[in-house]
């Protein structure tokens, strides 16, 4: 007759090691890293789905510092001061209103009307509304992505410091 099987085991002193810093340490920041990036990747797509869509009016257009890149072309931020209505309060923003390099085609003038979504828990936080709605930001946000694979990195360098003998 064969002989059962043996079932799995840990290796002797293995949860021990869990309270070593080789294991600690790489898995705190692990989960801190996967936590912080959880919440970078959901937080724009929550702003999008609470926004609340409204005109507002340009009250001042200006520029930001231009910063050369590596290719040595300039490029700098356009911003607007906007004032909309929130139920019966008139209530001022700064946003963004475009990216330019080396030349800039946004034409947003004082005066001029634009939709915007603002944020009803922050009334402060508003972005320009392209064709009806808030945009939920980029599809594939890299800067979240390289996050959550440098915590998946720390995790499983602590089990595995924690796994050896």
């Amino acid at each position: 007759m064969p002989a059962a099987a043996e079932p799995f085991r840990l290796p002797k002193g293995w949860l021990a090691r869990f309270g070593q810093r080789a294991v600690v340490i790489p898995l705190a920041v692990g989960v801190l890293l996967l936590a912080l990036s959880g919440w970078l990747f959901f937080r724009p797509s929550s702003f999008a789905d609470r926004a609340v869509l409204t005109s507002a009016v340009i009250d001042d257009v200006d520029e930001g510092a231009v910063s050369d890149a590596a290719d040595g072309l300039p490029r700098w931020d356009v911003y607007a001061v906007v004032h909309y209505k929130v139920g019966s309060d008139r209530v001022q923003s700064r946003l963004t209103v475009g990216r330019c390099q080396v030349t800039c085609l946004f034409s947003c003038r004082k005066g001029d009307t634009v939709q915007v979504g603002y944020d009803p828990r922050n009334i402060h936080w508003v972005v320009i509304a392209e064709g009806g709605h808030v945009p939920k930001g980029p599809g594939i946000r890299w800067g979240v992505v390289l996050l959550a694979v440098t915590g998946l990195g720390f995790v499983a360098a602590g089990l595995i410091n924690a796994s050896l003998p």
